[in-house]
Parts: C-alpha cells; structure tokens; sequence
C-alpha cells in the first residue's frame, strides 16, 4: 500500500468527521484543512 494513498484517505476520512460535527456547508478553508493535515502527519 503506497504511504501516500493511506495518508490521502486519512485526511478525507478526519475531514468528514470534522465537517460532519461543523454546522458549516461541505466546503472547509485551506487553513483548516492544512491545519488537519499536519496534525494526521504528526500521529504517526
């Protein structure tokens, strides 16, 4: 499995959970969804 396919769908799968306890529309700003893909590449 490439690294970069199980980060990819690691980032979409947090992004959903995020969104998904966020009143806000299904479209996340570059800062938040820079700040998300940080903090994923940094539990590993």
């Amino acid at each position: 499995m490439g690294r970069g396919g199980a980060t990819t769908y690691r980032f979409l799968f947090i992004r959903h959970i995020v969104l998904k306890h966020r009143p806000e529309p299904d479209i996340i700003r570059p800062s938040t969804s820079v700040k998300i893909f940080f903090l994923t590449g940094q539990t590993e």
